[in-house]
């Protein structure tokens, strides 16, 4: 008897959606009983792939949240429109198996190693791929991977990022390293979103 025509689905069942049965359970209810009464139904809070498919195979017809962007000004929004593909943040990557390989050039140096401090030279990394929690880098001078932190700076054209990391591992022959400042993290992330969005 109301006038609603939208059901949001709070962002906490977002969160447990992948690996809980009975939050799937109740989206289900929820999808159904919104079928049942014409309603269009939005999940919220959709900050990761896995989360993605998960409401996917529940076959929920739209999602809100912080996979592709966060909140941006209305000038940016337009520019997302007019490139009509926006990546989503966490699969942000330069050398994933849908665009062609290439990578961006950059520097590191290593900081600190065991707590203690260094002043050392820059040297070249190729960096490949980016997620919310850690950059993706190869170089051929070998690194510490454990209790030691590093700058990188990243640049194409005029652009010019930089961040600190901590080298976690290695996967595919490349460097896993682990952003400290999640300010920083985005910032990179905007960096290769700005690389695949060139014509």
């Amino acid at each position: 008897r109301y006038p609603i025509d939208v059901i949001k689905i709070d962002r906490q069942f977002a969160t447990h959606i992948t690996d809980d049965a009975k939050a799937q359970a109740i989206v289900k209810s929820i999808l159904y009983m919104a079928g049942e009464f014409n309603l269009t139904v939005v999940a919220e809070g959709i900050e990761k792939l896995r989360q993605l498919d998960t409401f996917r195979t529940l076959n929920c017809p739209s999602i809100q949240g912080y996979l592709f962007s966060r909140p941006v000004p209305a000038d940016v929004m337009v520019s997302f429109l007019l490139r009509e593909i926006l990546y989503p943040i966490e699969a942000c990557s330069l050398s994933s198996d849908t665009v062609p390989r290439f990578s961006v050039s950059g520097k590191v140096r290593m900081l600190t190693h065991h707590a203690q401090s260094f002043e050392l030279p820059f040297s070249d990394i190729e960096a490949h791929q980016t997620s919310t929690r850690a950059l993706y880098f190869s170089s051929k001078t070998l690194l510490p991977l454990s209790d030691a932190t590093f700058e990188i700076r990243l640049s194409e054209g005029v652009q010019l990022v930089s961040c600190t990391v901590t080298i976690t591992g290695q996967q595919d022959h490349q460097y896993i390293g682990e952003y400290t400042n999640p300010i920083e993290a985005e910032q990179i992330m905007r960096f290769f979103q700005s690389l695949r969005y060139r014509p």
